[in-house]
């Protein structure tokens, strides 16, 4: 008999041979039909070893080592390694720098989420919880970072925690794009160094990074082109050439001779030292121009929406406000998409906006269409005169 329950004990224990070998062990169980499947479980288990190999055991990782190895191979050649870096931070902070993967469970990451969604940012001298699209992005993060070490570096990262539950649902898609009236307004209440950079941004829906960071270098007057590397996951960027039509030439030759390297400039209005990238102070004289820092520009712009009355615009809305303009004027979104740069018409439709107005229109067209027909049998016909129409 291959179960047997030892004197003083209460649980079940198996003892059997296989191809000459023993086997013997606890099945941790008094229930004998419950010892009895564990018991099958572990001849099945062996029988298989013995036919096709025992499986290699995979080695441990600790979360620090699976971070720091993620961003030297991936992490520092895209776009969005210094926020990655941040969120890194983070999540060796809450989740244990030394903590194995194999130890990070569904009811972890579950507790992650419940401390992320308590933290705190200020926006606006306000203080606010995270948004569920931000607690996403740190689980995006560290879902990455398993999935290249079950796959590619064969360590061992337990069982695949079920993402789909742990991801927060998401805010409905904000919409913003800038009104003519709204434009007008703004531009009458931001300083004047700024607006060839806004009105730039406006008409070509460029990023903000890629405008500050534009160089004369980039522009070629020539072939009416602006060369720029866009956010990616290869190694520099994407190269993407933005063309130009002469009023945006016109622009930037308007911009000609204020520095000798970056396109846009603003006028310093009063001296100040500041600190350079290389950590070194920088004299600004009052008078001389000088290109946007990361963060020195917000002032001034939330200055000008305040002015103007706007609210709830943001500067990337500038990009929405082009590719919604794009499309009203040419009924084409893959012209906004080649416009913005963008791999994807999914993305491009996120930028993209249909509002009520542009609804209100199109049922226009088509009732005029019918109404033009006279409400004749050929449906063909109707069909036909409403794509002329649209």
């Amino acid at each position: 008999m291959s179960l047997f329950r030892p004197k003083g004990s209460q649980n079940w224990y198996f003892d059997f041979t296989f191809r000459g070998v023993r086997h013997y062990g606890p099945t941790g169980v008094s229930n004998k039909t419950e010892a009895k499947g564990i018991e099958a479980a572990h001849k099945t288990r062996i029988a298989h070893e013995h036919a096709f190999g025992k499986p290699k055991s995979r080695p441990p990782m600790a979360i620090k080592e699976a971070f720091g190895r993620y961003d030297a191979e991936v992490g520092q050649h895209i776009a969005t390694t210094s926020a990655d870096l941040q969120r890194m931070d983070v999540l060796l902070t809450l989740l244990g720098a030394d903590t194995p993967l194999s130890d990070i469970t569904d009811d972890t990451l579950a507790q992650l989420v419940a401390r992320l969604r308590s933290r705190t940012v200020s926006r606006q001298k306000e203080k606010r919880l995270v948004a569920a699209s931000t607690v996403n992005r740190y689980l995006e993060l560290y879902r990455r970072v398993w999935r290249r070490a079950a796959k590619t570096w064969k360590v061992d990262c337990g069982d695949e925690p079920g993402w789909s539950d742990l991801l927060l649902p998401e805010a409905d898609e904000r919409i913003r794009s800038l009104s003519a009236d709204e434009e007008a307004r703004l531009f009458k209440h931001l300083r004047p160094d700024y607006h060839a950079m806004v009105r730039f941004a406006l008409r070509t829906g460029m990023r903000l990074g890629n405008i500050r960071g534009l160089r004369w270098r980039d522009v070629d007057f020539d072939t009416a082109t602006v060369s720029i590397r866009m956010k990616s996951r290869k190694p520099g960027g994407r190269h993407h050439v933005v063309p130009l039509t002469p009023d945006l030439v016109a622009l930037l030759k308007a911009e000609i001779g204020r520095h000798f390297t970056y396109v846009f400039t603003y006028e310093c209005e009063k001296p100040r030292r500041i600190k350079g990238a290389d950590g070194k102070p920088l004299q600004r004289l009052k008078g001389g121009r000088y290109p946007f820092s990361r963060d020195g520009w917000r002032r001034a712009w939330a200055d000008a929406l305040a002015g103007a009355g706007i609210e709830d615009f943001r500067f990337h809305d500038t990009r929405h406000t082009a590719a919604t303009r794009i499309v009203r004027a040419t009924g084409n979104i893959k012209v906004a998409k080649e416009l913005l740069g963008h791999t994807s018409i999914a993305t491009t439709s996120r930028y993209a906006h249909v509002d009520q107005a542009d609804v209100r229109a199109a049922l226009t067209a088509v009732s005029q269409a019918i109404t033009k027909v006279g409400g004749g049998d050929d449906e063909n016909s109707v069909e036909d005169q409403v794509v002329k129409t649209a």
